[in-house]
């Protein structure tokens, strides 16, 4: 008679089971590391396309900033969006300007978008863009320029203070008759009390609203007489940008 030892043959069918779990457990291991770095590959690919079409907002929307100053064409009929971008004084593009546009992407049905705003402010002018591909989206943003933010002489412009940092893309915060106080408050302006040639200070309630009158009296006396080349009202506009 021949005996077959049962037990040997158990132990065998175990090490082949633990041996083929093993197996298992690592293909199933190596597949998830494959499908992770190749989602991880789509998405820096498309965070590439989409940093690129960001990018090509800011340097489109500079291009458009240069137009603006150097054609004078492009800054009579420079149109962006439908809307004219680009300040009447041909300066540059308005304060909060914003473009769309798209980028074509090699190999690809569908083109990746970008969304750009240009933001000046007081001699700091700054443009965020924003690109976007297949639900991805970067953005970026530079300035350039040199802060403008100081006191200014408003004489006999007509013009408010508000005015009159506005034009510089500024925010008027104060004015005052000595130079280096306007920036902390002081609160006054010259003007001439007519009919009378009478030069006086004067302390308005809301001194960046108040125009600087053009037209003196017919004999104008210096106001005062330390500044006689300004016989009008006058002051100094401090102006500075929305963050200082």
């Amino acid at each position: 008679m021949r005996f077959t030892n049962t037990k040997e043959k158990g132990v065998s069918i175990f090490l082949a089971l633990v041996i083929l779990v093993i197996l298992l457990v690592a293909t199933f291991g190596l597949i998830d590391v494959l499908l992770r770095q190749k989602r991880t590959t789509k998405e820096v690919n498309l965070s590439a396309i989409a940093l690129g079409a960001a990018n090509a907002g800011i340097e489109r929307i500079f291009y458009l900033d240069k137009r603006c100053i150097e054609d004078s064409f492009f800054c009579s009929n420079g149109m962006c969006d439908g809307k004219r971008c680009c300040k009447s004084d041909c300066s540059g593009l308005n304060s909060s300007t914003t473009i769309h546009g798209t980028v074509d992407v090699p190999n690809s049905s569908e083109s990746a978008r970008y969304s750009v705003v240009f933001v000046r402010n007081c001699g700091i002018n700054t443009a965020t863009s924003t690109g976007s591909y297949k639900g991805v989206s970067k953005t970026i943003s530079t300035s350039f320029g040199t802060s403008a933010a100081g006191p200014y002489l408003n004489s006999a412009t007509g013009q408010t203070c508000e005015e009159f940092c506005s034009s510089s893309d500024c925010i008027c915060q104060s004015i005052g008759t000595n130079r280096d106080k306007a920036d902390n408050g002081e609160v006054s302006f010259y003007n001439y009390m007519i009919p009378y040639p009478v030069c006086q200070v004067q302390y308005p309630p809301s001194p960046c609203k108040i125009p600087m009158d053009p037209t003196p009296p017919s004999s104008p006396e210096p106001c005062p007489a330390s500044h006689e080349t300004y016989p009008a009202a006058w002051t100094y506009c401090y102006c500075t940008g929305t963050s200082q």
